[in-house]
């Protein structure tokens, strides 16, 4: 009877597909749509969905429709029948509605975790001046960036775990978006973010030890085992946090006993503090850590009733070369509101270098392995003595070797029993999870860190090439497994749903590509959601999903995954998910934090106070991303930042000394957390001040590379335009060399289209720090002049006036017209927006003083898509020069010469054409000739006589115009000089 109603139901089969096609293709999932079977169950009418409908976003009025149409389809013969849709044979798509979406009588209670409560928070910064009340406060997220750097025995070598194209490496790539968005974005929410790579990318390391000289105890019992740094390489089975001791002492309610670690601190810069204890039976939850750095103190405190046994990320500090205690060091106190003990064993400033060595398993140590499968394992030729490490920052390396210097076990790291690193990399992850998991309340039953992680992700970027198409993303999770007896189960140890997982994945999945689509490219390709057994979604025993945001290894993808403003979009998509997701399992209020502020400017107000002034951004996409409060950090003569104050306006007014170079940001705060930083103004009240002089950070372009296509050829061409990174490039490996989209991937070493050198792999790249006023300032306070500065939206906006000022420096780097992808009509950067131009034309109408630098000063108004003849004609009448040629020199070198106007510019000065970790490179610097009566040319490029520089001192008003950056400039001694020339010039005739 059965095959009857199978085969009576099939008669629908194919009007029941077309109908359900509808929504799949409204969806905009890119994928084959169809329907397996429908069959008839008593007066059910089932439809079986073919695995692609697994992937869609299913909401109740969505499913709703679905169902509705069916009915619509089968009335005639069916009418009254209930209809049932599933995906993947086994899921009602009912069921695959997310708790945050569903009806309350829906809700399915099994997908929240109902043993986890947010209990004492693990690490938190007292120090912080504002709450967050409805974000990511104490939660634990355990996330990484992909691969790494790894030493493969197959082949005796260290390399990379995916290839080299498009100017990057997988390995590198997700890195890009992990180490400056994604985890800033989830702590300043609230959130402890766990990863399994090295975060530091300081090449430095200083690690100082309860038994080291360095490090001072009082009243401390001695206890083993602990943290010990005694050998400088680390082969199998070495486990640095087995080797040593550490020290016990017992808490006071106020202190009586502390321990102070002192850093010998190699050279100037920023530094991740990390710390290791020891989880103690009589350990506090409130254990006081004060890191002493430049800009003051900041203390934490943590609960060393978790996490012991492994490396703390505290935060990140600025040390001077040779501080002394009072400003590189971490004090532990012994004062806690709890009776118990605080236990002190090791402190590491930096990042360091590569320290586990490696070689193949010999013959006699795979001999020694009971079981045979793992014997079986073996994968290298060679028999080798002598171990090797791999010679890079340690934050480039894989998993599986940061996970032995922070001292996970061997169960976690070595999978493969060291037979394979790549096996044992990809395996280690989600073990690391685990391991941090276990033993809290998410995980009672077994012995771990005692962490409860609320929730796994895994950044990936996928492979796959299709000229013309953006590839897409694809999300993974996997529901029916247990790690532990690799049966199929939907439980995690918690009792927790698995299918939280398909919850969270939906969650980041409709977040990304919908935020990309509103803002980057409307017609981004959604993939597939799918259910799979992949090792980073099966094995951790919470809520887990892996991302492969798009592919690497395709063009038009990489158009948008090079730009620093698309890695901007994608992560905060991905912290938006979060928030929302484990909102969703508390059944708590959620809130986003606030873009950025922009309209940032500085005024000195008489010798001894500055005022600060902003706007706060508006964020299309979120409804409850608005600032409430802001928070400003002080920063004094460049060195660090202090802990900041907290302003319910947007208006401050603050001391400034005479004689002090202060810069300040300000980001904004609601009760989600804190927006990234703003960008960074300066401000100088100098002594018997010659003049103030209003300083115009014009350069806030971001960009990736400009790409090319003339079938069959297309990629990235650095001739074009490498782009701008965002603070420090790190992503960037070498030149794109093949650009021929018909050669296939052969092999990693032979990648085909798309392969690029590895040149610059090891370079962290200088992009825009959002910190050239500083530079700019510096040379000016050096001459008596006091300065402020300002952004330029905020002259754009008439928040500041520049006719009060005699002299405007206005900074304009490379700011370029730039593109979205490849889409014209989407163009932002211009160095001279219409309010600019306005405001600029005002300014010298007045007769003021101005001097203008920039790479594209004249060459934007020339040849970007949107130049006009009023912007020509603008540079031309204000600036009194025009566009002669771009790439005007390739040495960066220039020579002052005779002008008959010239009684300041001499001598001979370089500014950087190549790449580098301290200042960004000057790839186009602009050849720019005078225009009209009393301007001429004062300095020129030494290799081909191209005009460089030009000064008009006409009667209404003076101006000087460098068709290259300023902030360029190699070395401070020629900026000062460069600027003296300058105002001289521009104070003439005074």
């Amino acid at each position: 009877m059965s095959s009857v109603l199978l085969l009576v139901a099939q008669n629908y089969k194919q009007e029941v597909e077309d109908t359900l096609l509808y929504f799949a293709r409204n969806s905009r999932v890119w994928g084959n749509f169809k329907v397996d079977r429908v069959r008839i169950s008593g007066n059910v009418y089932k439809v079986e969905l073919g695995e692609m409908f697994n992937s869609l976003h299913y909401r109740p009025e969505l499913v709703d429709s679905m169902e509705q149409a069916v009915k619509s389809v089968i009335a005639s013969k069916y009418a009254g029948y209930e209809v049932k849709l599933y995906a993947q044979k086994k899921n009602n798509i009912r069921d695959l509605v997310p708790n945050y979406y569903r009806r309350p009588c829906d809700i399915d209670r099994t997908r929240y975790n109902t043993k986890y409560t947010k209990t004492t928070p693990f690490v938190s910064n007292e120090d912080r001046v504002y709450e967050v009340k409805h974000g990511l406060q104490d939660r634990n997220i355990a996330l990484w960036q992909s691969h790494g750097w790894y030493y493969e025995q197959r082949t005796d070598r260290w390399q990379w775990q995916r290839a080299r194209v498009f100017t990057t490496v997988e390995d590198k790539f997700t890195l890009s978006f992990v180490i400056p968005y994604l985890a800033p974005m989830l702590e300043r929410a609230g959130a402890n973010v766990f990863m399994p790579r090295e975060r530091d990318y300081q090449r430095n390391e200083v690690v100082v030890d309860n038994d080291d000289a360095q490090c001072t105890m009082r009243n401390a019992q001695i206890k083993k085992p602990g943290f010990a740094h005694i050998q400088s390489i680390y082969r199998e089975h070495e486990n640095p946090f087995c080797a040593g001791t550490y020290g016990v002492i017992k808490t006071n309610k106020e202190e009586t006993s502390s321990v102070v670690w002192r850093a010998e601190i190699p050279e100037d810069g920023w530094y991740w503090v990390s710390i290791a204890y020891v989880t103690n039976e009589k350990s506090v939850s409130d254990a006081k850590y004060t890191v002493r750095h430049s800009a003051g103190e900041t203390t934490f405190r943590v609960n060393q009733q978790m996490g012991g046994g492994t490396w703390i990320y505290l935060g990140q500090f600025y040390f001077r070369k040779g501080a002394d205690a009072e400003h590189a060091s971490v004090v532990l106190s012994n004062e806690s509101k709890h009776d118990g003990v605080v236990v002190a064993d090791a402190v590491r400033f930096g990042g360091g270098m590569g320290n586990v060595a490696r070689r193949p398993a010999t013959d006699a140590e795979i001999a020694r392995l009971k079981d045979e499968k793992d014997r079986k394992r073996k994968i290298s030729i060679y028999e080798k003595v002598d171990y090797e490490i791999s010679g890079r920052a340690r934050f480039w390396e894989a998993s599986r070797y940061w996970l032995q210097w922070a001292g996970a076990p061997d169960s976690v790291i070595s999978y493969t029993k060291g037979l394979n690193d790549y096996t044992d990399d990809y395996t280690c992850r989600a073990q690391w999870v685990n391991w941090l998991n276990q033993g809290s309340v998410n995980a009672p039953d077994s012995a771990g860190l005692g962490i409860p992680i609320d929730l796994s992700f895994a950044f990936h970027s996928d492979a796959g090439c299709k000229l013309d198409t953006v590839i897409g993303t694809l999300c993974i999770y996997t529901t029916p497994f247990d790690v532990n007896s690799n049966e199929y189960k939907y439980e995690f140890p918690s009792g927790q749903s698995r299918f939280a997982s398909r919850d969270f994945t939906d969650f980041v999945m409709s977040q990304i590509v919908g935020d990309i689509r509103a803002t980057a490219n409307p017609n981004w390709t959604q993939r597939w959601m799918w259910d799979r057994s992949y090792s980073e979604s099966r094995r951790p025993e919470v809520p887990a999903m892996l991302l492969e945001l798009l592919s690497h290894q395709n063009f038009e993808d990489m158009r948008y995954g090079l730009d620093p403003r698309f890695k901007f979009i994608v992560s905060r998509a991905i912290y938006k998910a979060m928030v929302k997701f484990i909102a969703s399992q508390n059944n708590e209020e959620c809130v986003i934090a606030p873009l950025p502020i922009n309209s940032f400017a500085l005024r000195l107000i008489g010798d001894n106070k500055v005022r600060l002034t902003w706007r706060p951004t508006v964020d299309s996409l979120e409804a409850t991303a608005v600032a409430d409060k802001y928070v400003v950090y002080t920063r004094r003569d460049g060195e660090g930042w202090d802990n900041g104050c907290l302003v319910a306006d947007t208006v401050l007014v603050l001391p400034i000394g005479v004689g002090e170079m202060m810069s300040y940001k300000v980001v904004a705060i609601n009760d989600g957390g804190a927006s990234m930083d703003s960008e960074i103004l300066s401000a100088y009240s100098a002594r018997n001040a010659k003049g103030e002089v209003l300083v115009i950070n014009g350069f806030d372009r971001v960009a990736g590379p400009e790409g090319f296509q003339s079938a069959p050829y297309a990629g990235f061409p650095e001739w074009l335009d490498r782009g701008v990174g965002d603070g420090v490039e790190l992503q960037y490996i070498g030149r794109q060399h093949d650009f021929d989209s018909r050669h296939p991937w052969i092999s990693d070493d032979d990648s085909g289209w798309g392969q690029s050198n590895s040149d610059y792999e090891q370079m962290l790249v200088a992009g825009n720090t959002h910190d050239f006023p500083f530079i700019h300032g510096r040379a000016i306070a050096k001459l008596g002049y006091s300065f402020v500065s300002c952004s330029r939206e905020a002259v754009e906006n008439s928040d500041v006036n520049i006719v009060d000022y005699k002299f405007v420096d206005l900074i304009l780097g490379e700011q370029k017209e730039t593109l979205w992808g490849n889409d014209s009509s989407s163009c932002k950067y211009r160095t001279f927006s219409v309010n600019l131009q306005r405001e600029l034309r005002r300014y010298v109408s007045t007769g003021g003083a101005l001097f203008v630098s920039g790479a594209y000063v004249a060459s934007d108004n020339w040849l970007s898509v949107n130049a006009s003849k009023a912007d020509k004609q603008f540079v031309k009448s204000v600036l009194k020069v025009e566009w002669r040629a771009d790439r005007a020199t390739q040495d960066g070198e220039l020579k002052a010469v005779y002008a008959p106007n010239n009684t300041s510019f001499e001598g001979e000065y370089k500014f950087v054409q190549y790449l580098n970790e301290d200042i960004y490179a000057v790839e186009s610097p602009d050849a720019i000739v005078p225009v009209g009566e009393n301007a001429y040319t004062v300095m020129r490029y030494s290799q081909n006589n191209n005009s460089a520089v030009v000064a008009y001192s006409g009667g209404d008003y003076r101006a000087v115009v460098c068709g290259f950056p300023f902030e360029t400039l190699e070395t401070e001694e020629m900026q000062e000089r460069f600027m003296k020339q300058v105002f001289d010039f521009l104070n003439r005739g005074e």
